[in-house]
């Protein structure tokens, strides 16, 4: 896919999974990583692709794709210090105990 930037260069689109099984030599791997770099290609990463690229698990990323375009926002700039780890782990229900039964045994025998 490709489409027209503002300075009438055609953009082309690569989707992380089409990129993945693409058959390329390294010299035209070498140019798609410099139209790439030059912004005359974007390049749109799986969320596999995305969490590697930034050293996250894909479980983190999932958890941020839920969260609104402004929370996510306050997290990039610090002003948020959500922890994950919470999100993802919410609290055990807490299961009450059963009352005491009285024992049944000792009153036969008494």
């Amino acid at each position: 896919m490709a489409t027209t930037a503002g300075n009438g260069a055609a953009t082309r689109h690569y989707m992380g999974k089409s990129l993945a099984h693409r058959k390329l030599d390294k010299r035209q791997r070498a140019c798609l990583a410099a139209n790439l770099a030059d912004g005359l290609a974007e390049f749109r990463p799986t969320i596999i692709q995305a969490a590697m690229l930034l050293g996250v698990s894909a479980a983190y990323v999932a958890q941020a794709r839920q969260l609104t375009p402004a929370k996510r926002t306050a997290i990039l700039d610090g002003r948020d210090s959500t922890s994950f780890g919470t999100l993802l782990s919410p609290p055990k229900p807490r299961l009450a105990l059963p009352a005491p039964t009285p024992n049944v045994s000792a009153e036969l025998h008494s």
